[in-house]
């Protein structure tokens, strides 16, 4: 997520020095004569990703603000602002977030399921596709931290208790709720692991100790090499398949639609005529004149 921040922090740094007057109380760092407010944080939070933000997430980017104009009001001091096209690297970064605007307006927003019958549909026509090019198994899992725990967690699993209801509840407080109940196939695991794959179903594995602590599993299916995968495990893929494949015809569409809207010309003749470098030499030139 922090990954996103990165434009955000760049058109914060270039706009900072020309900040208006503030109200002393919504400030939440300064910089020299650049100041960041309560205002121009939450206004910078795409609308997307602000259910998943935390306050330690907000105290991170404030951190990377302050990084971020330190850096910049030296490269001013120094003139490097003048030593670069400034103008087209702001103007490809504008053209850059109004495409993507547009496109999530119009391609992205469709949030839709796709119908079971279009599901069902796809799957029949590409059974071949879903066919198991090695061994899978459906496992419940468990992680944890120490040897011990995962030795005394073994023997009450062991003696009848639920696997699945304890292995989702450890999930919960995880970081990874999901982490409980995993598909795998054999070439995705650690060598360590190929035993799981020969446990019959309902079999509660030894702990396993690997990278990141101590695992158990309980095989839920064993699925062998060839095989095909039923609808059911697949609907997700499936969905996704068809909505990219929506995604790219709606693009498709929209690009023809405007093209045949717009005036477009190319003068193709001018690059043909040119050698390769003299083109880089000719914007050598340029960027030196500046």
């Amino acid at each position: 997520m922090l990954a996103a921040w990165s434009i955000l922090l760049f058109v914060l740094s270039a706009c900072g020095n020309d900040a208006p007057q503030v109200n002393e109380a919504d400030v939440v760092a300064r910089v020299g004569e650049a100041v960041l407010t309560l205002d121009d944080l939450a206004a910078e939070i795409p609308e997307g990703i602000r259910g998943k933000i935390t306050k330690e997430d907000l105290q991170d980017y404030i951190s990377r603000w302050i990084n971020s104009q330190i850096l910049y009001q030296e490269a001013k001091r120094r003139g490097i602002d003048h030593e670069i096209d400034l103008a087209r690297e702001l103007e490809r970064v504008e053209r850059e977030l109004v495409v993507n605007a547009l496109l999530e307006k119009e391609i992205y927003a469709d949030k839709s399921q796709v119908p079971e019958g279009e599901l069902q549909k796809y799957y029949e026509a590409n059974r071949e596709s879903f066919r198991r090019s090695e061994n899978e198994a459906r496992v419940y899992h468990i992680n944890m931290s120490t040897k011990a725990a995962a030795d005394s967690l073994y023997r009450i699993l062991r003696s009848g208790q639920d696997f699945a209801k304890v292995a989702q509840e450890l999930a919960a407080q995880s970081e990874d709720p999901d982490s409980w109940d995993l598909t795998l196939g054999i070439s995705e695991v650690p060598e360590a692991m190929h035993s799981v794959f020969r446990l019959r179903a309902g079999t509660v594995s030894a702990p396993i100790e690997l990278d990141d602590g101590f695992h158990l599993f309980q095989v839920v299916e064993a699925y062998a090499s060839g095989t095909l995968r039923e609808v059911n495990m697949v609907r997700n893929e499936i969905a996704n398949r068809l909505q990219a494949s929506n995604r790219d015809e709606r693009y498709r569409s929209l690009l023809a639609e405007l093209r045949g809207a717009t005036k477009v010309e190319t003068k193709l003749e001018q690059l043909e005529s040119m050698p390769m470098d003299s083109l880089f030499a000719r914007a050598a030139r340029k960027a030196q004149s500046k």
